[in-house]
């Protein structure tokens, strides 16, 4: 539910500007930071994926990767993170994301018991 909710986020954040891009009446500096901010939003995303896609790799099938202005949270469901993996997810963090180490969050997924 992580990432639907994700994704709805960004799909509005990207038809938002979008609007602003198509609105004849929004001055031409509000529409290159709208377009600026789509491709933000879109690069953000490919990295988001892909970062995920890569911990999915690893065997971690749940990875949840959000980034924010100043950290990156990556959400696993993991009985135990050894140093080689935490290591590795690091890595993979680090270069798609562009973040470094100590802005990478590592927390364990919560589970609920039926």
């Amino acid at each position: 539910s992580s990432k639907l909710q994700r994704e709805n986020m960004y799909s509005q954040m990207l038809e938002t500007y979008q609007k602003i891009l198509e609105n004849t009446a929004i001055p031409e500096t509000q529409k290159s930071i709208s377009s600026q901010e789509i491709a933000n939003i879109n690069n953000k995303k490919n990295a988001i994926m892909i970062a995920e896609n890569l911990i999915k790799t690893k065997g971690f099938e749940d990875a949840v990767v959000s980034i924010g202005e100043d950290s990156v949270d990556v959400v696993l469901n993991y009985e135990e993170l050894s140093s080689s993996d935490r290591a590795q997810i690091e890595d993979i963090v680090t270069r798609k994301t562009g973040y470094s180490v100590s802005q990478l969050v590592i927390s364990k997924m919560q589970t609920t018991e039926s």
